[in-house]
């Protein structure tokens, strides 16, 4: 069948705008992404710091070297961690990079994706502490959380991670927490849950206090509890857990029965 030309160009011109739209849209996505993984054509200054390299706006403070010592001791505890990986740490300090993984991944403390930590909050190196709107994280921690995400993928590749591969997020993130919170500060796993059962009953806004000024939302602390419960008691690898096909709930209650065989009463 020959084509009428003249229906043909009406068409064509009723499509103009649209297809022009697409393709901006698809230049602009394009860009997006880009920028989301070269974050140092955004930053002033890079500077290496124990084999990570932070990128930055303002001079970096003396104390956020611990900072970095510190995350990189909890990530080593870590049975994927690759002493050849190298790590980028982005800060939050007047590059407007940090609101491009805002955009496309939504608002975080930080992001880990990569090999890129992006820090989307207020850091007070001197005090380990990271701060949003009013609310505290752990820096070291925070650091080494989203560490773990990078290594996560290092060790899966991109599209066998979360979340183009359907890995559940309990894993994913429980397993970010516990690495980072391996530091000899947390309780004897009983204790840790009997303290969570407690702030699951009472108004906590989703959050839980570890320190005075410091926390994590209670679901965060629930991943890393199902998460702890499968490495230490059941002696899992990290490969393990990913394999295991027993769903949170299912996990949940294993750890229910636990509590009962080691407090009866």
């Amino acid at each position: 069948m020959i084509p009428n030309s003249r229906a043909s160009k009406t068409i064509l011109q009723k499509l103009r705008w649209p297809l022009r739209l697409v393709a901006v849209g698809a230049a602009g996505l394009s860009l997006l992404i880009l920028l989301m993984f070269n974050p140092s054509w955004m930053y002033a200054h890079a500077t290496e710091m124990h084999g990570w390299r932070v990128l930055h706006d303002e001079p970096l403070d003396p104390a956020f070297t611990q900072r970095i010592v510190d995350a990189q001791a909890l990530v080593q505890n870590s049975e994927i961690y690759d002493p050849n990986w190298k790590l980028q740490v982005c800060l939050n300090d007047g590059s407007p990079y940090p609101s491009i993984p805002r955009t496309v991944i939504g608002d975080a403390f930080a992001w880990g994706f990569g090999n890129q930590v992006v820090l989307g909050c207020a850091i007070h190196a001197a005090d380990d502490r990271a701060e949003i709107r009013g609310t505290g994280y752990n820096l070291t921690e925070l650091l080494a959380h989203e560490a773990v995400h990078c290594l996560q993928y290092h060790d899966l590749g991109f599209w066998h991670s979360r979340p183009i591969a359907d890995i559940p997020v309990w894993k994913w993130e429980g397993y970010a927490e516990y690495i980072s919170h391996r530091n000899g500060r947390q309780p004897d796993l009983f204790t840790q849950v009997e303290t969570l059962q407690q702030a699951l009953v009472t108004d906590h806004q989703g959050w839980i206090d570890y320190t005075e000024t410091t926390g994590v939302p209670l679901h965060y602390a629930q991943f890393h509890i199902l998460v702890r419960y499968c490495m230490e008691i059941q002696g899992m690898t990290w490969h393990q857990l990913l394999a295991d096909e027993r769903s949170e709930q299912e996990m949940a209650a294993s750890i229910a029965s636990w509590r009962k065989l080691q407090f009866p009463h």
